[in-house]
């Protein structure tokens, strides 16, 4: 009888800890204001790239800073006709007000999630200005696992890997905010926390 309580005590405990990082994933929300911390290295620079949402209206834009090595800010404005169709990220930023038509930048458009989510599960992105490359998804089980306003949540995330490279790009599961979680495309960037 013993044993059955113990069992019974510890399932509960096990439901209510999966229950409570479950709820807190959800409850992650992404509002002017919302600030995602990603750790970059490039080529053994790290360094942070920190965005703040600014406008979720008609289009996205989002200010951003780059910490040292580089010392930059910027703005990024990406219109509602690159967030519907674009098949490019923006990843190389200069500094000043950068204006996407035909890329998008920490976002995936609605065009690479309904690819992603087909029944092939596959999409072609161009990574800058370099040539296209062809992706396929994969469900990720245990979710990607980040800090919301301090609290540690676990996003639910797919990757997409490149069929012909080493590239992987981690997507959150939010149709709404599709936004990339992690990258590794010869140099890093990961989503570090939510504030």
């Amino acid at each position: 009888m013993k044993r059955l309580a113990i069992c019974a005590l510890l399932f509960t405990a096990a439901f209510f800890s999966a229950k409570s990082q479950t709820d807190s994933a959800s409850k992650v929300d992404i509002k002017p204001g919302t600030k995602l911390v990603y750790d970059v290295n490039a080529n053994g620079n790290k360094y942070q790239f920190v965005v703040t949402v600014k406008n979720l209206g008609n289009g996205i834009t989002f200010d951003w800073t780059m910490t040292t090595p580089d010392n930059l800010s910027g703005t990024v404005e990406m219109t509602p006709g690159a967030l519907d169709t674009a098949h490019a990220l923006y990843n190389f930023f200069t500094g000043g007000m950068t204006k996407l038509a035909d890329q998008t930048s920490v976002w995936v458009s609605t065009s690479v999630w309904k690819d992603i989510h087909d029944e092939d599960e596959m999409t072609d992105l161009k990574l800058d200005s370099e040539t296209e490359d062809s992706f396929i998804r994969f469900a990720m089980p245990d979710g990607y696992a980040t800090t919301y306003k301090g609290t540690p949540a676990t996003m639910a995330s797919s990757e997409l890997r490149s069929l012909f490279t080493d590239n992987v790009i981690t997507v959150w599961e939010n149709e709404k905010f599709p936004i990339i979680l992690k990258m590794n495309l010869g140099w890093t960037i990961e989503l570090r926390e939510i504030k």
